[in-house]
């Protein structure tokens, strides 16, 4: 079993701020592969995409916007 991760939180929180694997792993000094990584092993825990991935960069789909809610500090 997959669990969530505080590193894999704060990569999803910063792919939907940025839109992109790409920048995302730049910002957080990563690789590009070990964001895809992080993002697929929190889609395994939830059980369900939280991005959906588009051509022009991706978007959180309503799971994802759940996620990034709950893992907000208020």
């Amino acid at each position: 079993m997959t669990d969530l991760t505080l590193t894999g939180l704060r990569v999803v929180l910063e792919v939907a701020r940025t839109g992109s694997f790409s920048a995302t792993a730049e910002r957080l000094g990563y690789t590009q592969s070990a964001v895809s990584r992080q993002i697929a092993g929190l889609e395994r825990a939830a059980g369900t995409p939280l991005l959906e991935r588009r051509h022009d960069g991706v978007r959180l789909t309503p799971a994802g916007r759940i996620v990034l809610r709950r893992t907000r500090i208020k």
